[in-house]
């Protein structure tokens, strides 16, 4: 008599064999137990942020020395004093800024009808900010501002600007080309988790008064992820 794995006598002398497919495998180690939320293309995702925050620190890292001589270029030292250096002078000397978001204009040709009916084009909000003339004539600005995004939801923006200006025929109405670097927050990126993002600014206006613009670009192929053209008021305080 010979005893069966169970530890019950086996018939006919012998311990039968485990099935193929009823024998234990050895675990498999799967990005779901290493973490709930992991998935293949994290660390593409990852690359991406790593990127965009490289982006906007070297857009803070050359904006001091944007018009300058090579002389005044020499003289700013490192990023992290020329970031002190440049966030000190903007509050310190820049006016007071009162913002007023109202608009975002979602593509026609990027998005379908049904979509657009279903967005929300009254982005309502405002903000705080300081705006710096530098020597060169241009604006350089640190803000805070909030409002309504396309889904109803708050949408948060801290950052950066710099916008080269120029004077429309001697008047006190003027142009102004740049961008913003900006670290952002919504409820449905990142679960909220401030993220960076870098965009292209235009506004035309005076000094005390201007209307500013920034286009986000299509973000793939397909209608439902089109592009957006936000607009928001600036008024200026000495």
């Amino acid at each position: 008599m010979i005893v069966s794995l169970s530890g019950r006598a086996a018939a006919g002398g012998h311990c039968p064999r485990t099935p193929t497919h009823l024998r234990s495998r050895p675990p498999q180690l799967t990005m779901s137990m290493i973490s709930p939320s992991a998935s293949p293309g994290r660390p593409f995702r990852l690359s991406l942020r790593l990127l965009l925050v490289a982006s906007v620190l070297l857009l803070v890292w050359a904006a001091p020395t944007l018009g300058g001589s090579k002389e005044q270029k020499g003289k700013h030292g490192g990023l992290w004093q020329r970031t002190k250096r440049k966030v000190g002078s903007i509050i310190d000397d820049g006016r007071f800024d009162l913002l007023l978001s109202g608009y975002a204009h979602h593509g026609r040709s990027t998005y379908t009808p049904q979509r657009i009916a279903e967005l929300n084009e009254a982005a309502w909000g405002g903000g705080i900010g300081k705006t710096l003339v530098n020597s060169s004539g241009d604006d350089e600005s640190l803000y805070l501002l909030a409002f309504s995004d396309s889904h109803f939801k708050p949408e948060v923006h801290l950052g950066y600007s710099y916008r080269f200006k120029w004077s429309i025929y001697d008047s006190p109405l003027e142009l102004g080309l740049g961008f913003t670097a900006f670290l952002m927050s919504r409820v449905d990126w990142a679960d909220g988790f401030p993220y960076p993002g870098l965009l292209p600014l235009a506004s035309l206006g005076t000094r005390a008064i201007e209307a500013v613009a920034s286009y986000i670009p299509p973000l793939g192929k397909t209608k439902g992820n089109g592009d957006v053209l936000i607009v928001f008021l600036r008024v200026s305080f000495d």
